[in-house]
């Protein structure tokens, strides 16, 4: 990818590698909101 500014080339290679990925988070109803809540949780007990 020719671009004067690197870190741009950077987020659209990461967006290409992750794009299905991506754009399924959009299609579907889903998150790891309870996840991210448990392991907050374990992290602030270890503290």
């Amino acid at each position: 990818m020719d671009t004067a500014i690197p870190e741009m080339a950077t987020a659209i290679m990461t967006f290409q590698y992750w794009q299905v990925e991506f754009l399924h988070s959009f299609l579907y109803d889903y998150s790891n909101g309870f996840l991210a809540f448990c392991l907050t949780l374990k992290y602030e007990r270890a503290g």
